[in-house]
């Protein structure tokens, strides 16, 4: 019997690394018409025919292709293809070698150019268009993508990019259309609320459903203390009826999303607090069926 069992534990754990998820990193797009060159790494299922919804994360200030991993390993092993971006520009470059001083100088002053704002969304739009040329180069995707069901995540400044594909107007009048046709479903953690280039009313033409994650500690690191969770609850009510969710969870901070950073380490409990509501949430809206959010032990739901 021990050794019938000892099997079965051999064979569980062999089953358990099969599925791990697959990730490639290296690939770069250039965008031509724009001159910016994108870095990207991807994670897909390693089994299953597909074809696989298409998950794509922008990053926050300072941040690359390489954060979320933790959720872009979920989704992969929950049969999502998650391709994570760098935004040129308003990426790690601004800080890595530099001195601290230097590095909130050249975060503060990204954080201020409209390029970056206008630029962003854009660059996942152009991400979107390369779907076949991602299948191309990586052949254990090749057929393999749903192009039908795509959803976009961001966080902090990759919340405001998220939500300008879903129909967020910001202040930058020279900016063109920036919403894109193609995503189903948005998942913006840590959102903006009303300043700088967000206004009053930027949310009120988002009719695609919508999931804001944030946390009772969520301030917004360039600022301090003052623009937290009260301040990003603007894009809450901003938000037009019809398929909206809110979790706010006890203790989080506004690194918490990025899975740790700047000195502290995410608690393991809200990362799969945040993995099970994206999932949850993406499941029900790119498969055609409402969400229903599900209890959250140290979180809050709200459903307009």
């Amino acid at each position: 019997m021990a050794m019938r069992w000892a099997v079965l534990l051999i064979l569980s754990c062999l089953a358990a690394q099969a599925a791990e998820p697959v990730e490639v990193d290296g690939l770069w797009f250039l965008d031509e018409a724009r001159s910016r060159n994108l870095g990207v790494k991807l994670y897909h299922p390693s089994e299953g025919a597909g074809p696989w919804p298409v998950v794509v994360v922008s990053h926050g200030l300072g941040g690359s292709q390489w954060g979320y991993s933790y959720l872009g390993r979920h989704l992969a092993a929950h049969g999502y293809v998650s391709i994570h971006c760098t935004h040129p520009g308003s990426d790690w470059l601004l800080w890595d070698g530099k001195g601290f001083s230097t590095a909130v100088g050249n975060l503060k002053q990204a954080n201020a150019d409209p390029a970056n704002w206008r630029e962003r969304p854009r660059d996942l739009s152009f991400l979107l268009g390369c779907l076949p040329e991602i299948e191309r180069r990586v052949p254990a995707l090749a057929g393999r993508l749903d192009t039908s069901r795509i959803a976009v995540v961001g966080h902090s400044f990759g919340a405001y990019t998220a939500l300008a594909l879903a129909g967020l107007l910001p202040d930058l009048p020279e900016a063109g259309q920036l919403s894109d046709a193609r995503p189903h479903a948005f998942v913006a953690m840590s959102p903006q609320g009303v300043g700088g280039f967000t206004p009053a009313g930027a949310w009120k033409d988002i009719t695609r459903p919508v999931l804001l994650i944030s946390g009772t500690d969520d301030d917004q690191p360039l600022s301090g203390r003052g623009k937290g969770l009260e301040w990003r609850m603007a894009a809450w009510e901003g938000l037009p009826a019809g398929e909206k969710f809110l979790l706010v969870l006890q203790g989080a901070t506004h690194m918490t999303f990025a899975g740790g950073g700047m000195g502290e380490k995410a608690d393991p409990r809200h990362l799969a607090e945040v993995n099970a509501a994206v999932t949850g949430f993406l499941d029900a809206e790119l498969g055609g069926k409402p969400y229903e959010p599900q209890p959250v032990a140290d979180g809050v739901w709200k459903a307009k």
